[in-house]
């Protein structure tokens, strides 16, 4: 079972050899690479890959990509002899018997388990299950990436969410000093929400931190 993971940096892992995106060296590898696992139950046409990657910028897309699929399975070749990269008929997919989670999707089902809790012990879990899973933004490969934009948005929209939530819990239950350790934390990630800094504010004044 390989794992891969898009939030701070991308990787891709086996459990003993990690494939990180320093060692993949080039965004399109990484772009390339991301997209097809995103897609992976479905072949990817040559023509969308090359709009994906180029966008008109290629006098020879189609030999490009081919050279670009060279490339990316000999990186591959790091994790083993597999042939994680499949041609098909009109493009290529991801090996249907080689199985992958990634941390979006498990962020993902984290932060629709959400609005479904009915207690306060078990939303607050969620919560930090989902702040733990978010781990930063996207790697920087692919923040400008248009296809995965809607999705960048969606995770920062779920991530502050769960903050949110769990903070007021902390409030509720005057758990100053785990309020104050949480604002520290998404302040690296969010400097200027003001709900942030209000909660932050508080959680210092309530545990008589004035300095």
């Amino acid at each position: 079972m390989l794992k891969a993971t898009i939030f701070g940096k991308f990787s891709l892992s086996d459990g003993k050899t990690v494939l990180r995106e320093e060692d993949i060296r080039a965004d399109k590898l990484v772009q390339l690479l991301v997209y097809i696992i995103s897609r992976r139950d479905n072949v990817v046409t040559g023509k969308k890959l090359g709009e994906l990657l180029w966008l008109g910028g290629s006098k020879n897309p189609e030999n490009a990509l081919k050279n670009l699929i060279y490339r990316l399975r000999s990186v591959l070749k790091a994790l083993g002899p597999e042939e994680y990269i499949c041609t098909r008929p009109g493009g290529y997919r991801w090996n249907p018997d080689i199985p992958i989670v990634t941390d979006y999707e498990e962020f993902e089902k984290l932060g629709s388990e959400i609005e479904k809790q009915t207690d306060k012990q078990a939303t607050k879990e969620i919560c930090r299950q989902v702040i733990d899973c978010y781990r930063g933004e996207v790697s920087v490969r692919l923040t400008y990436e248009t296809w995965l934009q809607p999705q960048i948005i969606n995770y920062q929209a779920t991530y502050l969410k769960a903050v949110k939530i769990l903070c007021d819990i902390y409030e509720q239950e005057s758990e100053w000093a785990e309020l104050e350790r949480l604002c520290q934390k998404v302040v690296e990630y969010e400097p200027l929400d003001e709900d942030i800094q209000s909660w932050l504010v508080r959680s210092l004044q309530k545990q008589q931190k004035y300095d």
